[in-house]
């Protein structure tokens, strides 16, 4: 039995219609992109180290999942003191963002500065914005996550992922029409115990130009490159073996002489000694020669390949 929902169950007014309903919906599909999350897999390894060389203390990383959103709707959501640092995707044109949390900044913060072994002194930062000192502290932190994100892309492209600048106000960090779609991945981030979340907000569009790799299953198929199976292939194709045909003459006959033909039946080819005689694999002419004899054996020497140009 098919369930019917009412219109007023679903707060629709009559007069709209399913375009309208599509364009309000505040429901944003995700692609899955399975080398995209290979990728945050490999950054999760390189940050474990890079952050304890940076912070000189123990750190914990590990990936909180993928979701999607609307561009707009989560810069609006976000909460005011907030860093939001644009990267440019040079050879793309693109954009996108990396927000961490003010509870993994007031974090890091405390660990650059110092402060160890405690809890971070939130009320410090509450109704204020952050200080270019601050700022600069977290731009380093974020430039050692670009440092390995572009170390975790290399296998889908060679392309360099650059700080572009840092934003404290929400609406100027807009880098994509409010109304796209894109992609958060979050990842936990815990320093001596504390910390808190940084998220990947990348709109579907930067990534466009690698989309196709992106959704490869593994390396050897976005790579379009499996070297055991390249290796064997190569080897079976050298060894394949093919008919050649040599073609002395093409002729034109009635029918009626074709079926006349007895044993000891002759007819002349317009072919002298010196003539060219054209060798074929299947239709395609591969290459033309003179006859000879060598040791005994109908030979013919080679004056043009065309095997190149199939």
């Amino acid at each position: 039995m098919t369930k019917v929902n009412k219109i007023e169950d679903q707060n629709i007014t009559p007069m709209q219609n399913g375009i309208d309903i599509l364009i309000d919906s505040t429901t944003v599909s995700y692609e899955k992109l399975p080398m995209l999350e290979v990728t945050f897999d490999r950054l999760v390894r390189y940050l474990t180290t890079s952050l304890r060389n940076f912070t000189s203390d123990n750190v914990e990383v590990s990936m909180s999942g993928i979701s999607s959103a609307r561009l707009g709707e989560y810069l609006e959501g976000l909460k005011d003191p907030a860093i939001i640092s644009v990267v440019k995707i040079k050879e793309w044109n693109s954009s996108f963002l990396i927000v961490p949390e003010n509870n993994l900044v007031f974090t890091v913060l405390d660990v650059l500065l110092g402060l160890r072994n405690g809890q971070p002194n939130n009320n410090n930062f509450e109704g204020r914005r952050y200080t270019s000192i601050e700022t600069a502290l977290v731009e380093r932190f974020i430039k050692v996550i670009l440092h390995d994100f572009n170390k975790s892309f290399e296998p889908i492209a060679i392309i360099n992922f650059a700080l572009d600048r840092i934003e404290l106000i929400p609406k100027f960090a807009q880098i994509d029409r409010p109304s796209n779609a894109a992609i958060i991945a979050e990842f936990q981030i815990h320093i001596d115990g504390r910390g808190g979340l940084i998220k990947f907000v990348i709109p579907y569009a930067s990534l466009e130009p690698a989309r196709e790799k992106l959704l490869g299953m593994f390396v050897g198929e976005k790579q379009g490159k499996d070297t055991i199976w390249e290796n064997h292939l190569s080897g079976e194709v050298w060894s394949s073996e093919i008919k050649a045909q040599a073609i002395l003459d093409c002729i034109s006959m009635k029918l009626s002489d074709v079926v006349s033909w007895k044993v000891g039946s002759k007819f002349s080819l317009q072919t002298s000694p010196d003539s060219k005689v054209d060798m074929f694999v299947g239709n395609k002419k591969i290459l033309t020669g003179k006859v000879g004899k060598k040791r005994g054996c109908v030979a013919i020497q080679i004056e043009n390949n065309f095997i190149r140009d199939l």
